[in-house]
């Protein structure tokens, strides 16, 4: 076919850039290769929107030289399966293959390096991608719902991964980050399939909902590193070690370091029996307001915390004995009630007031 029927190009300062595709109406064509040369020149880029919505196109093959695909570039080609990218190839601009649903195929050149935001969001049949070694930017929901996603390997060039960049990747199951990662950004991996994490030692920082709602994860290895941790970077995670939930409520790898004074705690999280029962044990609440912690306890009717505390040594004082009463009057706590009579009985006095 006529190339100038398929495509239109407008020239540029170093060739042809490949502004608009002529046919994203026609059923017929359903794969498309994109020149290396128009008019004896180079093309050296696909401009921004150039496909955008082209719904009938399965694949495509980009020609060497091509050196940058524009934002919007492929946006919404949902029938498109395969993409050849040419070794020439530089930058990846904003959603340039969002909500590319079908596309299952894409080998990423060495030499690549720039992945914009949003560039693979809602690519659902991805399931395995290999990024270059030359990358140096990860941009924010680069690979956000892509659900067929199972393992990525972060290259060693990336030192920050960006605001939701792998979030809602309901089956990736494995992460490798490199040495020279230093943070981890908000909801970056959130509601993953993730099963175990090992951060390396240079790694400074994990951002608020980093891991949120990674209902798989049961273990970290935060190597001897130190990170700084958000109060929320591992919410939601049922299955990770209690050990795993001081490191992150304390904000520290070392377990013993009481939690910081101030905290704003996920109570279900610390209100889980075997994080409680640790956490007393290593008195991670001393710089924290026991009264407050007695309220939650007694707020979700749970007794045995209670008692954990008491032989943790606890002190329960008049004024918070009143509060924690009236909490389970009001709701009807008998069995919590009968506990903190007797509890009142036994212990005359209750500590210091």
């Amino acid at each position: 076919m006529d190339i100038d029927k398929l495509f239109e190009f407008e020239e540029c300062e170093k060739g042809y850039t490949l502004k608009n595709y002529l046919l994203e109406d026609d059923t017929s064509v359903t794969e498309v290769e994109i020149p290396s040369k128009y008019k004896g020149k180079p093309v050296i880029g696909i401009g921004f929107d150039a496909f955008l919505l082209s719904r009938h196109l399965r694949s495509v093959k980009i020609g060497e030289g091509v050196e940058e695909i524009g934002f919007n570039a492929f946006m919404s080609c949902t029938e498109l399966r395969s993409v050849i990218l040419p070794s020439s190839l530089k930058k990846i601009y904003l959603s340039a293959f969002n909500n590319c649903r079908k596309l299952k195929d894409i080998a990423f050149p060495e030499g690549l390096e720039f992945i914009d935001n949003h560039v693979f969001m809602g690519c659902k049949g991805l399931r395995s991608v290999e990024l270059p070694q030359s990358l140096t930017e990860l941009g924010k929901s680069a690979f956000s719902d892509c659900e067929g996603l199972r393992s990525i390997v972060i290259p060693p060039k990336i030192k920050f991964v960006r605001y939701n960049a792998f979030g809602n990747c309901k089956n990736l199951e494995n992460i490798e980050f490199p040495k020279g990662i230093e943070e981890i950004e908000r909801y970056a991996f959130y509601g993953c399939g993730l099963r175990q994490l090992r951060f390396p030692s240079g790694l400074k920082k994990i951002g608020s909902g980093a891991f949120h709602h990674c209902p798989r994860l049961e273990r970290i290895d935060f190597g001897k590193g130190s990170p700084w941790f958000a109060e929320s970077a591992f919410e939601h995670c049922p299955k990770l070690s209690a050990e795993n939930v001081i490191q992150g409520l304390a904000r520290s790898v070392d377990i013993t370091k009481p939690f910081p004074k101030g905290t704003r705690f996920e109570w279900d999280l610390v209100l889980r029996e075997d994080v409680f029962a640790l956490a007393l044990k290593c008195n991670s609440f001393a710089l924290y307001d026991k009264g407050d912690v007695l309220q939650e306890i007694v707020k979700r009717n749970l007794i045995q915390f209670l008692s954990m505390a008491e032989n943790a040594g606890w002190d329960i004082t008049n004024e918070c004995m009143e509060e924690l009463l009236d909490i389970s009057v009001n709701n009807g706590f008998t069995e919590t009630i009968a506990w903190l009579l007797d509890y009142k009985n036994r212990k005359i006095g209750f500590g210091k007031a």
